[in-house]
């Protein structure tokens, strides 16, 4: 059977979700060094991130980065504007990761280990590009993914959910607000990047966060060979 969702994988480094407007900023492995801890492009910058998520500076927003294990991943809505970004770690099927997801009880209480969270904010378009971080935004040779949600700033919350036969990492969005009215001021922008700050928790989330798990279906990366090979290549 087909799958529903569209999967994007990435040739072995983290994965990006950024504002449309700010694609093209993300420089890629453009300047990469191997093996050098001084590294200065994008590329190595995702790579030192271990966490789930991670929002960092990008252009004149900011764009979070999608880290700490390996596995395709897609977006799926659940309305208004928000919805879950799911990372296929290790499942039998898609249709187990839509019974996993689709499961009533609140993510939060079928979470492995600590979760995360971590505030965001999109551009005024509300449009998001999921990539692999190892292409320049502006240079794109892998796939994309991109999905429009409500313009404004969200909580995104990070966790692994592990089932019998399925483990996934589910990034819940939650809507928390408008955009400020200087949102496009690049000051304003960088200000809420270093804001941003990622705080474990352990609390149960709030009700707008509980109703994602309700909904019913319709250490570094080295730079990867840009040949030919394809995830599915790899067994």
């Amino acid at each position: 059977m087909a799958d529903v969702f569209r999967w994007i994988w990435t040739l072995g480094g983290p994965h990006l979700v950024a504002p449309r407007e700010w694609v093209s900023a993300w420089g890629g492995d453009r300047g990469w060094r191997e093996n050098a801890l001084d590294d200065p492009s994008d590329y190595a910058r995702a790579c030192r991130i271990l966490n789930y998520t991670s929002v960092e500076p990008n252009g004149d927003g900011v764009l979070a980065v999608l880290s700490g294990i390996d596995g395709a991943v897609t977006w799926i809505p659940c309305g208004h504007g928000e919805g879950v970004i799911v990372q296929w770690v290790g499942c039998d099927s898609e249709a187990r990761v839509q019974e996993t997801i689709a499961d009533p009880r609140p993510f939060a209480e079928r979470c492995e280990g600590e979760a995360e969270e971590i505030d965001f904010a999109t551009g005024p378009s509300g449009e998001l590009v999921i990539f692999d971080s190892v292409d320049p935004g502006y240079e794109p040779s892998g796939e994309r993914l991109t999905f429009s949600v409500r313009p404004g700033t969200y909580r995104i919350w990070s966790g692994a959910v592990e089932p019998p036969g399925c483990m996934l990492v589910v990034r819940m969005l939650t809507w928390t607000g408008d955009l400020p009215a200087r949102r496009r001021d690049r000051l304003t922008l960088r200000a809420l990047s270093r804001a941003a700050r990622w705080r474990p928790t352990s609390a149960q989330p709030d009700d707008d966060v509980v109703r994602f798990g309700r909904m019913i279906f319709p250490d570094a990366h080295p730079r990867p060979d840009r040949g030919d090979r394809r995830p599915e290549d790899d067994g």
